[in-house]
């Protein structure tokens, strides 16, 4: 959906009686742009790391050296082809997007374990961006599959010319939640006793409507089924 539509909204909704929404003017002014927009960013933030909005795949190839990959465009094969092993490409560069892995397959598409050490063919995932295949050899595939963040709305320096008609991709059915939690992160912000108590219910607000839609499977986040085939010798 477009910017202009989600400032459109906050103006004649959840912002209407605060001064940013720009109500009197008919849209959010200029000069609150970055406010706002910063929190739009982090109420995308939000969302993306709550629901599966945008899954991604990156290749990993392993160089028999070690058994610990960081998930990090330092490594990807597009910049350093001697000693990079995430074979991502100059026209589709990994960019460190990385919120979550949700599943890493081998070469032959099984999903393989993940933490359990009862297992040898699990792998370890220590931190958010970095796997550990402690059986690795050289030159073995694996496809990891992970939640990515949003693209961050950037604000011009000349705030005024920021791009309203650029797209946020969020779907249809988040928008309220992101809504509600623009305007919780504002009324936050405001401070004051009665300030807090106001961002109390709008966060409590915000969570239910997050709690019905994940009670409604909105995003089939479950028995989702990855299917990564090798092709030609190489992978797609």
């Amino acid at each position: 959906m477009k910017l202009s539509y989600i400032l459109q909204n906050l103006t004649y909704g959840e912002l209407k009686q605060l001064g940013v929404g720009g109500f009197d003017n008919g849209s959010v002014k200029a000069e609150n742009y970055i406010e706002v927009i910063g929190h739009i960013n982090l109420a995308l933030q939000n969302l993306y790391t709550r629901f599966p909005i945008n899954e991604k795949e990156i290749l990993l190839k392993t160089d028999g050296t070690k058994f610990s990959y960081r998930l990090h465009s330092d490594f990807n094969i597009s910049a350093n082809s001697s000693t990079g092993y995430l074979l991502d490409t100059t026209e589709l560069p990994f960019e460190n997007d990385i919120l979550r892995i949700e599943g890493v397959y081998n070469e032959i598409g099984i999903s393989l374990p993940i933490n359990d050490s009862n297992s040898q063919d699990s792998v370890f995932i220590p931190s958010y961006d970095t796997i550990q295949i402690p059986y690795a050899t050289l030159g073995q595939k694996f496809a990891v599959v992970y939640r990515a963040s949003h693209k961050l709305i950037q604000v011009p320096v000349e705030v005024s010319n920021l791009d309203l008609d650029q797209d946020v991709y969020i779907p249809e059915s988040l928008l309220e939640a992101l809504l509600v939690y623009v305007s919780y992160r504002i009324q936050k912000g405001q401070g004051g006793e009665a300030g807090i108590s106001l961002a109390f219910a709008t966060k409590k607000h915000y969570e239910a409507l997050c709690f019905e839609l994940e009670t409604r499977n909105v995003f089939n986040p479950s028995g989702n089924i990855v299917n990564i085939k090798p092709q030609l010798g190489g992978w797609v």
